[in-house]
């Protein structure tokens, strides 16, 4: 496993794209897409910015149209995922053994979709105190991704004002080197 990466039972890292056969259609790519239609344009409705960096990772990554479409329709479902009504729950793993980086933290945003805890937003804190989120707007980059695996039960339950505090001050990409805590960390969870 790469080091800052999240830990095996937590995340992939990929999303859709690397398991969409080349030569075939994907179930997530919308009716009217086969295998064979590669010149019909991927509709969405995503804000011209997510859109330009969602072209970008496309060519950057020579995607045929099946796995840009299935990739597309990944983003669409984590947005109407996190744009939902549902309630909410906030997790965090600490790897304290070093199993990917020693002291690194994970962080989620969770919905339950069908028995299973889904994150719809992902804060990566690395031991260098590096911050990166992860969320339908930028799903993956080369550092990582949001997990498309269910959350494992015995995450530590954090509270939302917890997750927001480090999500709001990672606007800049940085946290302060050698941070033992975070913004909100005495909170109570659920509150």
């Amino acid at each position: 496993m790469a080091k800052g990466s999240a830990p095996e039972s937590v995340s992939d890292s990929r999303l859709v794209a690397a398991s969409v056969p080349l030569g075939g259609s994907h179930p997530c790519a919308g009716a009217g897409h086969s295998g064979n239609d590669r010149h019909t344009p991927v509709v969405t409705d995503f804000p011209p910015d997510v859109e330009a960096h969602y072209r970008r990772l496309a060519a950057q990554r020579h995607w045929p149209h099946e796995t840009e479409a299935a990739f597309r329709a990944s983003v669409a479902r984590y947005r109407a995922l996190d744009e939902g009504a549902g309630p909410r729950q906030y997790y965090e793993y600490v790897d304290h053994e070093g199993l990917v980086d020693e002291g690194a933290r994970w962080l989620w945003e969770a919905v339950v979709v069908e028995h299973e805890t889904v994150a719809v937003k992902q804060i990566e804190l690395d031991s260098s105190g590096a911050i990166r989120r992860y969320w339908w707007q930028n799903i993956e980059d080369d550092a990582g991704g949001l997990t498309d695996q269910a959350l494992d039960p015995g995450l530590t339950s954090v509270s939302r004002s917890t997750f927001y505090a480090l999500w709001d001050s990672s606007t800049t990409d940085s946290f302060a080197r050698g941070a033992r805590s975070w913004p909100g960390a005495g909170d109570t969870p659920g509150h």
